[in-house]
């Protein structure tokens, strides 16, 4: 049975009639309310699809290269110095308190 504390929000959808009965038909064969056996697959497959837009998978030569990058990055040039000198002087300014931003 649901935690009434957890219950915060409704997700109403519309399905093939001949799908329902079939989740229905499954949920009762697992012994599981139809919330109890829905939520849980369609959270986690939410979770994949929010992740796979978070994650990026390299081939093992691609992710050499990016860690032979990291571990030897490019000295900083005349732009990168400027920028950083910019960002020092901003975050220095006497009206700044320290360590707030």
């Amino acid at each position: 049975m649901p935690n009434a504390a957890l219950t915060k929000g409704r997700l109403d959808v519309e399905i093939a009639e001949e799908d329902k009965l079939l989740i229905e038909q499954a949920a009762a064969i697992s012994g599981k309310s139809l919330g109890e056996f829905v939520i849980p697959l369609v959270v986690d497959q939410a979770k994949l699809v929010v992740m796979g837009q978070h994650t990026t998978v390299l081939s093992e030569r691609d992710s050499r290269s990016f860690l032979e990058m990291l571990d030897a990055p490019p000295k900083p040039n005349a732009a990168l110095r400027k920028a950083m000198a910019e960002l020092n002087r901003t975050y220095s300014a006497p009206t700044m308190k320290r360590g707030r931003l």
